[in-house]
């Protein structure tokens, strides 16, 4: 069964992909319309690790041009927002 799913899978992206091919200028720019109720949120994500340390940072644009930014740092098991 796996076969056949991974092998229909295959050929839908390589269909979709010929039909429409990745654009990084679209990508890049690329915005969702607004909801006009706030809800909606463009994030942007950043991360970095070490061997012991990681740093998680999110920015959320919303479209009632209000931001969100969160991030947290852990080292040697320890949170710190």
């Amino acid at each position: 069964m796996y076969k056949i799913k991974k092998a229909m899978m295959c050929a839908i992206l390589k269909k979709r992909k010929k039909n429409q091919p990745f654009d990084y200028e679209k990508a890049e720019s690329y915005t969702f319309t607004e909801a006009g109720d706030g809800t909606l949120n463009n994030s942007y994500y950043f991360s970095a690790h070490s061997k012991d340390e990681s740093l998680y940072v999110r920015l959320g644009l919303r479209d009632n041009d209000t931001a969100e930014v969160w991030a947290f740092y852990l080292k040697g098991g320890k949170t710190y927002t």
